[in-house]
């Protein structure tokens, strides 16, 4: 019998292997609060294992059993239910214990209220896929376990532990078939008979239907496209720096604006100097320079000095008397008495003063007046 089951397990998670045709891998988009919910019932028989259990043959201790669930799916591998699992337990016991008769059998009521967490194993480790044929769902859970009798006051309440295995087979979208296998475990007071083990259990099996409402499907998460956005974190950042250099542009433009306009106001001069011909006469056959005559020289000292230019001196004899030789003689002392004059007695540069031969009649610049030397620039 166990090598036919096994055998048949085998099979059928053969034939969901190769079923498979399309698969939806993780991660999934979160269903509303309202989705993805599931009751279920289911019928069966209860075991129950407790101390004196084993004097019972196997077939006498099976009892009704009832399942009733509801729960949630939150996403296709991961889902929690609260079940109420229970009616009826059979076993052997002390004569006249808390739920036995004079004879030992044993016959009470239980109930198994727990809340489990459900973990499918085809979604997890195949692929998620909704129309799925077969679904290999095991479960753990924890609760609380009474057992109560007719007709007698007496109650028992321990906590429970409980694991198992959930086979589900789709019908449709909304229906499954499910083969349900649970153990329970509880403090060994809970049949009412202490003594032994320190814990006692119960095993069960049934079979029934759930029925899914809401969305009952999930979707993946589409592939997030993250855009590029470094062209325009460069330009920003460009143009962060370009305000950046203009501000410091603006404010050395506005010290240095302050700056000048808190300086005191000059007062700016603008000086022009002017030169213009300067005769100086001599006495006839003279080349000494006429007392008169140095005052005028004097001034133009002035103006030759701030000019900065550079000055001619021609030395012109009285062209009426004497003879060339003596006269050109007399046009060069007469030239360097003024030169003399200008540089040891007014402090002109030299290099301001440039003495130059005499000039042709013909081109003098006034043949009219006689005995001069004349300055110009």
């Amino acid at each position: 019998m166990r090598r036919e089951l096994l055998t048949l397990v085998i099979l059928m998670v053969a034939c969901t292997l190769f079923a498979q045709k399309e698969v939806t891998r993780g991660p999934f988009l979160t269903n509303g609060f309202g989705d993805n919910w599931f009751v279920s019932i289911g019928f069966g028989g209860n075991v129950y294992a407790g101390e004196n259990d084993s004097e019972l043959g196997f077939g006498d201790r099976i009892a009704t059993a009832l399942d009733i669930s509801a729960g949630k799916w939150l996403t296709p591998s991961m889902g929690l239910r609260l079940q109420y699992a229970g009616i009826n337990a059979k076993g052997k016991a002390p004569a006249n214990s808390m739920f036995a008769d004079n004879n030992g059998n044993e016959e009470f009521n239980i109930m198994n209220l727990h809340a489990d967490y459900m973990f499918n194993i085809h979604n997890a480790f195949l692929g998620y896929r909704a129309d799925r044929t077969w679904e290999l769902i095991p479960f753990l859970g924890f609760g609380w376990a009474q057992a109560t009798k007719s007709g007698i006051d007496n109650k028992s309440n321990e906590l429970a532990a409980s694991a198992g295995l959930l086979n589900k087979f789709r019908i449709s979208d909304a229906v499954d078939f499910n083969l349900e296998l649970r153990g329970m475990i509880a403090n060994q007071r809970l049949d009412g008979v202490e003594g032994g083990t320190r814990a006692e259990g119960m095993a069960s099996a049934t079979v029934g239907f759930s029925y899914k409402f809401g969305k009952r499907t999930f979707e993946p998460e589409k592939e997030r496209v993250v855009p590029d956005y470094s062209p325009y974190t460069a330009r920003i950042s460009d143009l962060e720096k370009q305000i950046n250099d203009e501000k410091i542009q603006k404010k050395a433009i506005l010290d240095e604006l302050n700056q000048e306009r808190s300086k005191a106001p000059e007062t700016l001069t603008k000086v022009e100097y002017l030169s213009y011909p300067l005769s100086v006469y001599f006495a006839l056959g003279s080349s000494k320079v006429p007392h008169e005559d140095l005052f005028n020289l004097n001034n133009y000292a002035e103006i030759i000095k701030k000019s900065g230019k550079v000055f001619k001196i021609l030395g012109s004899p009285d062209k009426l008397t004497g003879n060339p030789n003596s006269n050109k003689k007399l046009s060069e002392d007469r030239a360097n008495a003024v030169y003399e004059a200008l540089v040891y007695k007014f402090g002109v540069n030299p290099k301001q003063l440039e003495i130059v031969e005499k000039q042709d009649a013909g081109k003098n610049p006034d043949n009219t007046i006689i005995g001069r030397a004349v300055i110009f620039e």
